[in-house]
């Protein structure tokens, strides 16, 4: 309920990640285990005119991203009732920091991850590790502007893609 916080409807999901949550009791007690709601509710910044928002927030006792999205609908009588549906988001959160969205290419933190993987794996193998230096590359972005330089930096992200190997890492 928008005004009282008052749960109204539970999915089986929403019961198995909250064993607390019940209908009629209020959300921010039995799920997030506070005595009054949180900040950065979608409920209460809802209440700020707005017919839906959507949030996303790292959830530490769940250990992964929430996407909280609240909407305003009409419900039983023409009162006007909150819905609030919750999606893990964690998978799609994980795979937005590790690769990079101008170049498609792996984050320099994804490719570390990955390399040591790689190179935990390997030890009695050889390998080979190039490291690509694109001299004076600002150049390019001072006198042809960022929208050239990162059409360059597709179109070399491109290529490396093209040439690489099933087994090799860019």
């Amino acid at each position: 309920d928008e005004k009282t916080y008052e749960i109204q409807y539970l999915t089986e999901n929403v019961r198995d990640r909250y064993p607390k949550a019940r209908v009629g009791a209020l959300c921010y007690e039995c799920i997030e285990g506070r005595e009054e709601p949180c900040m950065d509710c979608p409920v209460r910044v809802l209440q700020l005119a707005r017919d839906s928002i959507t949030t996303e927030k790292y959830e530490g006792k769940l250990h992964g991203w929430i996407r909280k999205t609240a909407s305003n609908l009409k419900w039983m009588n023409d009162e006007t009732m909150t819905m609030v549906c919750c999606t893990d988001v964690t998978k799609y959160m994980n795979k937005l920091a590790s690769i990079d969205i101008l170049t498609g290419l792996s984050t320099i933190a994804k490719f570390k991850e990955e390399g040591q993987l790689l190179l935990n794996q390997i030890k009695k193998e050889q390998y080979y590790l190039f490291y690509i230096d694109i001299d004076h590359f600002q150049l390019v972005n001072d006198t042809k502007g960022y929208k050239v330089g990162d059409q360059v930096l597709v179109q070399i992200a491109g290529i490396l893609t093209k040439i690489k190997e099933y087994d090799e890492l860019i």
